[in-house]
């Protein structure tokens, strides 16, 4: 069975849009905000988003809880975050910003978080981060 994630539903497969996450694996997160899957294979932010939240409800359920307190995923998505450049990390991050400025803030808290806990000392991403955290904000403010 082969899937093509242009034809995956956030709201009515979810279930098909974590198969495919899981057995293809990711590869990287583009600057605009979509997932790269290890065969190559595009998500949306959308589709990305919904394995996040399914892994996210369950995270704290299964005990999966990483160094910390912090949840595996968070701490995923923090690696991730934080290993790319800081050029991406701006463009990531204010992107999901305007998308959705309340997961924006939490993926903000969750990569300050993270670089605290391993001693990460990038300057320039914790500006990016922190300037993302208050574009949010102000989104958040608008509603």
């Amino acid at each position: 069975m082969n899937i093509k994630a242009e034809n995956l539903s956030p709201v009515n497969d979810a279930q098909a849009i974590v198969a495919l996450i899981e057995r293809q694996g990711l590869a990287y997160m583009h600057s605009s905000g979509c997932a790269v899957l290890g065969d190559g294979t595009w998500l949306q932010p959308e589709q990305w988003d919904t394995w996040l939240n399914i892994h996210g409800l369950f995270a704290e359920d299964s005990g999966a809880r990483g160094e910390k307190g912090m949840d595996k995923v968070t701490e995923t998505e923090a690696a991730k975050v934080v290993g790319s450049s800081a050029s991406d990390c701006e463009i990531q991050m204010m992107g999901q910003a305007d998308r959705n400025p309340l997961s924006a803030l939490n993926a903000v808290a969750g990569a300050l978080h993270y670089m605290n806990s391993k001693g990460v000392e990038k300057i320039s991403h914790r500006r990016a981060l922190v300037k993302a955290g208050r574009k949010a904000l102000a989104e958040m403010e608008k509603i």
